[in-house]
């Protein structure tokens, strides 16, 4: 039951009574006249509220992207799919970078060589994610384009005669380079003595320089010699004079 309450003293009132029997106020009743017109009074203040929420509030659907803001954005980076069946890749280039992640700026974990074997693991994009055969088991990605499903057996050695003959090409060369920038000779005579073995005739200019600068120019000639040669093993290269005296010598035997 509804309890009615004096407006001015707060005293609990009868049922029916018209005055506050504490305070002795009149009790006025709210007639259906006054309740209409006060609805006629606070509608318009209600309507000029919502009015300035509605405006100065965006709507939710105003936050929501567009369809072509979403085709338009950015890609994600392209997830690796993991392989149902390992295969096996052989290297093809020389020397290939086993990269930490797959980009060509990440960390380089190992060198491998060419013809090493490797188990295919994931793929993204056109990079692979492997992992070596061998003892060692690193793990890393590679680019696809530097393995391949193929074993590509190592091109068969050069013979003696040919690996001579290439040297001979490349010590003309690198003598005639020589002259070139320093305007003097330093080597004339080439000759195969055996298996491994060759004769260079160096000029007085040669002979007559620091011993550093002549075993400078002597190990490049080795390196020039052995990798003709696939660095097969021995190799010697013998340095004389126009005499035919020894005066350097180098020897490569592991």
């Amino acid at each position: 039951m509804r309890v009615k309450l004096c407006r001015h003293c707060g005293y609990q009132l009868p049922g029916k009574a018209k005055k506050c029997p504490w305070c002795k106020s009149q009790i006025k009743k709210r007639t259906p006249l006054f309740i209409a017109m006060l609805a006629v009074l606070v509608s318009p203040l209600i309507g000029a509220w919502a009015l300035h929420n509605t405006l100065s509030v965006p709507s939710l659907s105003a936050k929501l992207p567009p369809p072509e803001a979403v085709k338009v954005s950015k890609e994600r980076p392209p997830v690796a799919k993991r392989q149902t069946g390992l295969s096996t890749l052989y290297v093809q280039g020389r020397i290939v970078n086993l990269r930490r992640n797959p980009f060509l700026t990440s960390q380089t974990v190992w060198k491998l060589k060419k013809g090493e074997q490797l188990v295919e693991v994931n793929r993204s994009g056109n990079w692979i994610q492997v992992q070596q055969k061998n003892a060692e088991r690193r793990a890393g990605w590679v680019h696809a384009s530097l393995v391949s499903k193929v074993n590509i057996s190592p091109s068969k050695p050069h013979s003696e005669r040919e690996a001579y003959k290439k040297f001979r090409e490349s010590y003309h060369r690198f003598n005639a380079e020589i002259k070139r920038s320093k305007g003097m000779t330093f080597f004339k005579d080439l000759e195969y003595l055996k298996p491994g073995m060759i004769q260079i005739t160096a000029t007085d200019i040669l002979l007559s320089a620091p011993r550093k600068y002549k075993e400078k120019y002597l190990r490049t000639l080795m390196k020039m010699w052995q990798e003709e040669r696939k660095n097969s093993l021995p190799a010697a290269i013998k340095i004389v004079d126009a005499t035919g005296r020894l005066r350097l010598q180098e020897t490569r035997t592991n």
